[in-house]
């Protein structure tokens, strides 16, 4: 509760005007804000777009904005996050209420593909809104040179593996990453591994450089069209700043991260 007093206090008008700009600017049916996270060190900044247009938002919410004394020195607050969205929720009923806007309005993490409808609070994916337009798919180069070559397949871990499979697999004995959100993780740049858990059981694997080995029949640095040509044409695709994203259904879901030269920069597997 003090959190959310304090944004309140120190971050509510400013983000009432910022919504109040947008709605005068644009008069949009739809409202999408994605916020960046974890968060910065010094801010949480956000990406805003009316009816799919950029806008130039102008609203961050500094780190002193949300920090109070209690927080932890070397980790998130576990309610961060909640308090973050009913912020936001709170302050967009302000406005909606005072009869600015019709329009809808979704806080959203950065590349996630559901959002928050601010007006109920309700996890609403994408392809269900009503404004849903399924983008064109962008085409990719095929180049001459390969990289595939001889690789084991990597993806021993599976969605539901206990965390005392885990340990023995990779040899370790710590224990992962405290919690967050009722979900820890072990994050392992040197192997190219992020292994999330809940209740001590593997809920998303998260493959990058520089992971070696196969992970559903693809790697980690494959062009695009090797992946295409392994797995066919994705069942979904999205598009971030960072890059495309193609979905499978490959013995699970799985989601293929690129960079912007259409290599494969990760590869994920979680539950949806």
């Amino acid at each position: 509760m003090e959190r959310r007093e304090q944004l309140e206090r120190k971050a509510g008008r400013r983000l009432s005007v910022a919504f109040r700009k947008v709605i005068k600017m644009s008069k949009p049916t739809a409202i999408d804000i994605e916020m960046f996270w974890p968060p910065d060190h010094d801010a949480i900044n956000f990406l805003v777009q009316a009816d799919r247009r950029d806008i130039d938002w102008n609203f961050r919410i500094p780190t002193a904005h949300w920090q109070i004394p209690s927080d932890p020195e070397d980790t998130f607050p576990s309610h961060l996050l909640t308090d973050i969205r009913s912020f936001f929720r709170s302050t967009w009923k302000q406005v909606y209420e005072q009869g600015n806007s019709e329009a809808r309005a979704y806080l959203r993490l950065h590349e996630n593909d559901a959002a928050m409808d601010l007006r109920n609070g309700r996890q609403v994916n994408d392809r269900d809104r009503t404004d849903y337009v399924a983008p064109n798919r962008i085409p990719f180069k095929k180049t001459k040179v390969s990289t595939k070559r001889k690789r084991r397949d990597g993806g021993v871990i599976r969605r539901g593996t206990s965390l005392a499979k885990v340990k023995r697999v990779y040899g370790v004995t710590n224990d992962p990453d405290p919690k967050v959100q009722g979900k820890s993780q072990y994050y392992w740049p040197e192997r190219g591994m992020r292994i999330g858990f809940k209740n001590e059981k593997v809920i998303s694997v998260i493959y990058f450089a520089p992971f070696p080995d196969l992970v559903g029949g693809i790697w980690v640095g494959a062009q695009a069209w090797e992946v295409d040509a392994l797995l066919g044409t994705a069942k979904d695709e999205g598009y971030f700043s960072t890059g495309r994203v193609w979905q499978y259904d490959v013995k699970g879901f799985m989601a293929v991260g690129f960079d912007k030269q259409d290599r494969v920069r990760s590869i994920a597997r979680w539950t949806r």
